[in-house]
């Protein structure tokens, strides 16, 4: 019983999981480390300290792939930016523009941060999503 039991949890986590794969392109050569976050909610939505899951990537060319592995289904957005001067965040003039440079899930046209609803999609299993670093 308790095998039939943990093999349909296994199961169920393989076939409920998926991939987000990444294409990010437009990297500047000033960027040596972007910070890339994948985010499940709202509220938690561009907080580096609050992604789903986030990583460092290294960055030698203008472009870079990356899997966000064994995923659950369900609703994500992407959050980046280039930490150029490598403090962690997101370095803003006086006045709230962006010093360095970022992107979005769905890259949105948009005046100021997008917001979850902007940026979201759905993974059923897995997508392809690509990313064009903006400044």
């Amino acid at each position: 019983m308790e095998k039939v039991f943990l093999t349909s949890v296994i199961l169920s986590k393989v076939l409920f999981c998926g991939e987000v794969n990444l294409e990010i392109n437009n990297i500047t050569s000033n960027c040596k480390t972007l910070r890339t976050g994948l985010y499940n909610t709202k509220e938690s939505f561009s907080n580096v300290d609050k992604a789903y899951r986030g990583i460092n990537l290294k960055v030698e060319t203008s472009k870079i792939n990356h899997t966000f592995s064994n995923i659950p289904n369900g609703t994500y957005a992407i959050a980046l930016f280039c930490d150029e001067n490598q403090n962690g965040f997101l370095d803003k003039n006086f006045i709230g523009i962006p010093k360095e440079a970022y992107g979005f899930s769905n890259n949105p046209k948009v005046f100021g941060k997008p917001n979850f609803e902007d940026t979201k999609f759905e993974l059923n299993n897995n997508i392809n999503l690509k990313i064009k670093v903006q400044k």
